[in-house]
C-alpha cells in the first residue's frame, strides 16, 4: 500500500476512535428520548380512552337531560383534556429531542465517511485492499411496531455478535502438513523425542531464512512405513476444521448472492424481448 494511503487510513482510524465515545453518547441520548416518547405515547393512548369514556357518559346525560350529571362530568372532561394537552407537549418535546440526537449521530457518521477522509484517487486505490462481505443473523428480529429503543438494543446486540464473528474469521490461519524423518525411532534422538508435546511451539523454515513458529497439533506415525510419518503444524491450537470451512463456505455464499443479485435483472430479459412466451 502506498505510504500516503497508509497515512490516510491511519488518520481515519484514529478519527473513528476519537469520535467513538461521542457517538455512543449521542446514541444513548437518542435511545433515552425514544424511550420517553414511547412512554408518553402510551400515556396519551390511556388518557384519550379515558376522555372517550367520559364523553360517552356525557352523551348519555345529554340524552336523558341529566343536568346534575352534566355539571359533574364537565369539569372532569376539561381536566382530562388538559392532561392530554400537557402530555402531548411532553411527547412532542421528546420527539423533537429524538430528531436532534439523530441529527447529531448522522453528522458524526458523515464526518467518518470515506468521501470525507480520502481523495478520489485514494478511494480508487483503497478498493484493492477492501474485502467487503455481508453478515446476517436471523436470530435478531425487527417488527414493524417495535419502538426505536428496542431497535437500538437489537442493533447493538447484532453488532457485538458480528464483532465476535469478524474477530474469529478475520484472523489469519495457516496449517502445514510436513513429512518428517522418523527420528523418534532412533534412540540417539531420545532427548528430542521426549520434548515433543502437542501444542508446543516449533521452528519451521518455510523458505531459506524465512522462519515461522507454529504449534504441533497432530503427529501421525506410520509404524508400518515410518518414512510416511507426518506432523501437522498450525498457528492455532486445533485443526483447521469447522471454523475454517465455515469461513470458506460463508465467503462462497456471499459471492454467490452477489452474482445472483447482479444477474437478477436479466432473468426476465428473454420474455421482454419476445424470445420466450
Amino acid at each position: 500500500m502506498p505510504q500516503d494511503l497508509q497515512a490516510a487510513v491511519t488518520d481515519w482510524l484514529d478519527l473513528i476512535e476519537s469520535k467513538r465515545e461521542n457517538y455512543e453518547d449521542e446514541v444513548a441520548n437518542f435511545r433515552e428520548a425514544s424511550e420517553e416518547a414511547t412512554t408518553y405515547k402510551a400515556d396519551l393512548k390511556v388518557l384519550k380512552s379515558e376522555l372517550l369514556a367520559l364523553q360517552d357518559v356525557q352523551a348519555v346525560d345529554i340524552a336523558v337531560n341529566n343536568e346534575q350529571g352534566l355539571q359533574d362530568i364537565y369539569p372532569q372532561i376539561v381536566s382530562k383534556e388538559n392532561q392530554i394537552k400537557n402530555k402531548q407537549i411532553d411527547y412532542d418535546f421528546a420527539e423533537a429531542e429524538k430528531e436532534t440526537y439523530k441529527h447529531h449521530v448522522e453528522v458524526i457518521v458523515q464526518s467518518l465517511s470515506f468521501e470525507n477522509n480520502f481523495t478520489p484517487a485514494q478511494l480508487e486505490q483503497l478498493q484493492y485492499y477492501i474485502n467487503g462481505s455481508v453478515y446476517e443473523n436471523e436470530n435478531f428480529v425487527f417488527t414493524t411496531d417495535m419502538p426505536d429503543e428496542r431497535k437500538i438494543d437489537t442493533e447493538k446486540a447484532l453488532y457485538q455478535y458480528g464483532l465476535q464473528m469478524m474477530k474469529k474469521l478475520s484472523a489469519p490461519l495457516y496449517q502445514y502438513t510436513c513429512k518428517i524423518s522418523p527420528f523418534f525411532f532412533d534412540t540417539e534422538y531420545k532427548k528430542f523425542t521426549d520434548n515433543i508435546v502437542l501444542g508446543g511451539a516449533v521452528n519451521l523454515e518455510r523458505e531459506p531464512n524465512e522462519w515461522v513458529e507454529p504449534r504441533l497439533i497432530q503427529l501421525v506415525i506410520d509404524y508400518d512405513n515410518p518414512d510416511n510419518s507426518t506432523a501437522i503444524l498450525s498457528d492455532t491450537y486445533r485443526l483447521i476444521g469447522g471454523a475454517y470451512e465455515f469461513s470458506n463456505g460463508f465467503n462462497q455464499a456471499i459471492k454467490a448472492s452477489r452474482k445472483t443479485s447482479l444477474a437478477a435483472p436479466l432473468w426476465d430479459e428473454p420474455v421482454n424481448n419476445g424470445f420466450y412466451g
